[in-house]
């Protein structure tokens, strides 16, 4: 039965989503082609455990209460895997799950991505990689940029890896389960499992489009009827460096929320949009729907580029006045987004931005009715 069949598509593809995911489901789409959009921050453990041995933040969203005096009505995180005991195991799973009941309680949306490692030359939990990527190359084996040995193919039929792929959901259901707010009603999780899908990258998209859409239908039925699990958004995710095809999406039955990531290297103007990649695939991801809430779910200037002092208000101009179907749009951590370090212009153009009354912060997303 497909995982929409007694719903209306405009509604959450789970059939028996908690009220507070559907509300977030409606509060999305009642934003798009609107002339505001809510404003969110990606965060994520700093380095390599050599160097932090302890689970520690890089701190987007202080920083950005530091520099503006307002935080990011959305963080997004990236999974920690208990099972990846050569980092933090267990531990960073809890730190983890602290700090998102800790902004779902000071009103916060929260955004969960994640990275697994290549299940047939390493490990989804990464277990045995110490870093959250290699040192060198991206294809260091065992990484998700490893795309040898048909890692799709082998997770969707192979006994033992499609084995690992089910004990990583079971992981990955546990902790969205354990979720819950001091009310004891579970948090609404906006969920972007593997992202950039039609990049040529990571291991998840490395045999086509076919197979990445039996892996997503999988992660979503898995999770949806084996598990159980009622507090998610589906958030499928492309990247504007590649075209977008039709063949890369799985449908309205298996998708709440459509996004895209984009990156710029521009150093005389505004991060986004340069090259004309993200008016393209804007248009592109579009076509694949008409129903869905859609968002910017990535961007940033790239490897710390030297840009624009107006990079962020030129940014945010262009998102509302191009791309009215972005109910969100998330800057990634530093050194892709602004820091308390920046020069004192960008952070002033970063809180002119926030200043706006059409980005949505915190403040301004509790008032949303």
């Amino acid at each position: 039965m497909p995982a929409n069949a007694q719903k209306q598509n405009s509604e959450p593809i789970t059939a028996n989503a908690t009220s507070s995911t559907a509300a977030l489901q409606q509060r999305l789409l009642n934003l798009s082609n609107q002339s505001s959009c809510i404003f969110g921050m990606e965060d994520h453990f700093r380095g390599s455990i050599s160097e932090y041995p302890e689970p520690t933040f890089i701190g987007s969203d202080a920083a950005v209460k530091q520099i503006t005096g307002q935080r990011p009505a959305l963080m997004q995180y990236i999974y920690e895997d208990p099972a990846w005991s050569s980092r933090y195991g267990a531990k960073g799973t809890e730190v983890l799950r602290k700090q998102i009941i800790a902004d779902h309680e000071a009103g916060q949306v929260v955004m969960l991505m994640q990275f697994p490692g290549n299940p047939v030359t390493g490990n989804l939990s990464r277990n045995l990689t110490a870093n959250p990527t290699p040192p060198g190359p991206y294809s260091g084996t065992g990484y998700p940029y490893d795309l040898t040995q048909s890692p799709v193919s082998r997770v969707l039929t192979e006994q033992i890896t499609e084995g690992q792929l089910i004990a990583y959901l079971d992981r990955i259901a546990q902790f969205l389960d354990s979720l819950v707010d001091s009310k004891g009603q579970k948090i609404p999780i906006i969920y972007r499992p593997w992202h950039e899908a039609n990049g040529s990258w990571f291991w998840w998209s490395s045999e086509g489009p076919e197979q990445f859409c039996k892996l997503w239908k999988k992660t979503v039925n898995y999770l949806q009827h084996y598990r159980g699990v009622t507090n998610v958004l589906y958030c499928i995710n492309y990247s504007t460096e590649k075209t977008i095809p039709s063949t890369w999406y799985p449908g309205d039955d298996y998708v709440d929320i459509l996004s895209i990531d984009h990156y710029d290297d521009s150093k005389n103007g505004a991060v986004i949009n340069k090259d004309g990649s993200l008016t393209r695939s804007y248009h592109e991801m579009t076509r694949l729907s008409t129903i869905k809430p859609m968002a910017l779910a990535e961007f940033g200037y790239r490897y710390g580029a030297t840009n624009s002092p107006r990079i962020w208000s030129l940014s945010f101009e262009t998102i509302i006045t191009n791309y009215q179907k972005f109910s969100f749009f998330c800057i990634y951590a530093w050194p892709y987004g602004p820091n308390t370090s920046d020069p004192v212009e960008q952070q002033q153009d970063l809180k002119a931005m926030v200043t706006d009354a059409r980005c949505i912060t915190l403040e301004r997303y509790k008032k949303l009715k």
